[in-house]
């Protein structure tokens, strides 16, 4: 599956949680089911993502995408570092191997 249609896709029949402040928050509830960063999420950000989604068990996917790029894909007119899964509706997105970066 594309990973821009993806992102199309659960936009339009689940629920995300866009931004790092929402993304962490999803991660500390175990609300996530998975969570995708941005290629250029300031470290310190990325580092308690990571951090917090091995705690919760969540899966994270690190994309080639910058922030810019990442929220264009969400429809964004502003720049999103990351963003949750927290219902994955008819999207398929948490069956996506790679996005043009790295699965961890």
């Amino acid at each position: 599956m594309d990973f821009e249609k993806a992102i199309e896709d659960v936009l339009n029949t689940g629920e995300v949680k866009i931004g790092s402040n929402e993304t962490i928050k999803s991660l500390e509830n175990e609300q996530a089911e998975l969570v995708i960063v941005a290629s250029n999420c300031p470290k310190e950000i990325n580092e308690e993502i990571n951090q917090k989604s091995k705690e919760a068990g969540t899966r994270v996917i690190e994309t080639d995408y910058q922030n810019y790029e990442l929220g264009k894909v969400c429809g964004r007119p502003h720049t999103v570092a990351s963003l949750s899964i927290t219902d994955a509706g008819d999207s398929g997105i948490l069956g996506l191997k790679e996005t043009g970066g790295q699965d961890e």
